[in-house]
């Protein structure tokens, strides 16, 4: 099987500590904690995303988000921004407007940027300009990625997560109070998405 240059994959943290990718759980090669299966804790589960370089090379990796929707709406958010769209979901950043960022935890800046007109920067850096790095930090600056192939890979993760959220929509408690957020967020990704629905 040929490897995608670039690969975007969406993971799961379970509250003992296990890591999942959403692309085994949308498989069915992996489970969640019973739990999470209820709208209420899947809506509040942890998690982050990794980014992939010709299959084994990764450059991001975390789950330390605090909350999953978090880096699913950052990579959301970057859809539309790539098609010049916006959304009442994501905030404009005051001191970056044209960009798409999110601090993952305290004290560090996830960023995109436009490098020109086909390409965006991916940058993963410490806020406090006066940081001496360490070892084993795992920062990194400018990385250069094809719009489109951010587009394809994001959704394609996106789309391994919303099936999930799906399947606990369908199955369980409908009065639970989340169902109408994550029923309109949804929504908010299959107005960007170009990828079919199943349903």
């Amino acid at each position: 099987m040929k490897q995608h240059p670039l690969e975007i994959t969406l993971l799961y943290y379970s509250n003992e500590g296990r890591e999942v990718s959403f692309t085994d759980l949308a498989n069915d090669r992996d489970r969640m904690d019973a739990s999470h299966y209820e709208p209420s804790a899947f809506w509040n589960i942890s998690g982050g995303f990794e980014v992939t370089l010709n299959g084994h090379a990764t450059i991001f990796h975390s789950c330390n988000f605090y909350c999953l929707v978090k880096a699913t709406s950052f990579l959301i958010h970057s859809l539309y921004w790539i098609k010049g769209k916006t959304s009442d979901w994501f905030d404009v950043d005051d001191d970056f407007p044209n960009d798409v960022l999110i601090h993952p935890t305290p004290g560090t800046l996830l960023r995109l940027k436009k490098a020109n007109t086909t390409d965006l920067s991916f940058s993963y850096l410490p806020t406090d300009k006066t940081y001496e790095p360490k070892r084993g930090d795992r920062y990194f600056s400018d990385i250069n990625f094809n719009s489109a192939a951010w587009f394809e890979q994001t959704n394609l993760a996106l789309s391994e997560y919303f099936n999930i959220l799906k399947l606990v929509l369908a199955e369980r408690n409908k009065s639970d109070r989340l169902v109408e957020t994550m029923t309109a967020y949804l929504k908010v990704w299959q107005n960007i998405s170009n990828m079919p629905i199943n349903n």
